[in-house]
Parts: C-alpha cells; sequence; structure tokens
C-alpha cells in the first residue's frame, strides 16, 4: 500500500533514516527505598491519588507520581483503568505515564488495548504509550485518525513523527526485554483484525515504526 506523507507539526517526516534516541538517562535517578524523602513524597502522591485528601495536593500528586518507581505504578494503572475516553484525558494519562517503564502499567495498557469494549480513542492512546515504551523517540500520531475528516490512509495520508529526546526510566518491575516484539505483535493483530477502522489505521502505523 503506498503511503501519501501530510506534512506534520514536528520535524521528522516520512520514511527515511530513523536517527537514534537517546533513552537512558544521563544520571542515575533516585529510587523510592534509597531515598528517604522520595518516600515519604511518594507516600503523600498515593495517598492523594488514591483518597483525594488533601484535595489542593492533586496536581503536586500527579507531578509526583512517576518519580514513585515502587509504589506509583500500580496508582498509573489503576487511572489508566478509569481515565474517561476522551483526548485530553488520555494524553494526560500518556504525559503522566510514559517515563516510567514499569511492567505493572505495561500489563493493564495492553490489556486495554486489546479491548472492544474499550472505546477506540483509549485504545488508539494505549498503543502510543505501547509505542514509545517499545521504540522510545517516536510519536504515534493516533489523533490524526480520530479526526472527523478521516476516512482513509489512502484519501487523507498519514504523518510520521519523532521527538528529539525521550528519556525514561525503569520502574521497579522492569519491562520485559521483549517490549518491542510483544508490542508489534500486537500492533499487527490489531491492523488485520481489529473490527474498528480508526483503531485498525492506529495500529497499522504503528507496525510501520516497530518494524
Amino acid at each position: 500500500m503506498k503511503r501519501i506523507l501530510l506534512m506534520p507539526t514536528v520535524a521528522f517526516l516520512g520514511m527515511v533514516a530513523r536517527p537514534a534516541v537517546a533513552q537512558e538517562p544521563e544520571y542515575r535517578p533516585k529510587r523510592e527505598r534509597e531515598d528517604v524523602q522520595l518516600r515519604n513524597d511518594c507516600r503523600l502522591a498515593v495517598q492523594v491519588l488514591t483518597h483525594g485528601q488533601p484535595a489542593n495536593k492533586r496536581e503536586w500528586a500527579l507531578d509526583t507520581i512517576d518519580r514513585c518507581d515502587e509504589s506509583g505504578p500500580p496508582v498509573l494503572a489503576r487511572m489508566w483503568r478509569e481515565v474517561p475516553a476522551d483526548s485530553a484525558s488520555v494524553g494526560h494519562m500518556i504525559y503522566r505515564s510514559v517515563y516510567m517503564r514499569d511492567r505493572r502499567v505495561y500489563d493493564v495498557v495492553s490489556v486495554l488495548a486489546r479491548d472492544h469494549s474499550v472505546p477506540a480513542l483509549k485504545r488508539a492512546a494505549a498503543l502510543h504509550l505501547l509505542g514509545r515504551w517499545a521504540r522510545p523517540g517516536f510519536t504515534l500520531d493516533y489523533g490524526q485518525f480520530f479526526s472527523p475528516e478521516f476516512e482513509s490512509v489512502q484519501k487523507n495520508g498519514v504523518v510520521y513523527s519523532s521527538m528529539s529526546h525521550d528519556t525514561q526510566r525503569e520502574g521497579a518491575e522492569a519491562l520485559p526485554a521483549t517490549v518491542r516484539q510483544e508490542v508489534l505483535a500486537l500492533a499487527r493483530e490489531l491492523a488485520t483484525a481489529d473490527p474498528n477502522f480508526r483503531l485498525r489505521a492506529t495500529a497499522a502505523l504503528l507496525v510501520d515504526i516497530l518494524d
């Protein structure tokens, strides 16, 4: 199938040489078990995001939770299950989750991506997160497929884009070493068999990025 390329809003376009993107941080991030202040901050962040109190700490808790390598992932996994399927909400969840590479979030997000009962936009956001973990630096522009004007890749074209830097860190339960192969297999499955044409297009773009 011939790809039609549209102008993206970021610097990288099309199927040309793909630059290496930094994944590992230049410093060793603090771990909860090693840092008393971080452990106390994480305890409070989990409390706020679980019980809602104190309410005036919610934004602080959201900014803190992805530094909590032990206690943060279960909270993020629950938030993924509960997040509404609108572009702003799922976008915030990607932002809160992507820098914490943890199996507990990965497992939940993988299930959501496969689940036909989950709204397609939320499933596409889940694929975006999985894709960022599988190939740091490349972004899955799933929003283009959820525009009211989108009918097909053949008619509307497709945008490819990347980031100049994508620093991610390992959670207490690291992602599987086979994460890229697993996400690619999932994307291939959805690209060929999913009943939603927007989700199929999203998955096909992910296959192109990872293959």
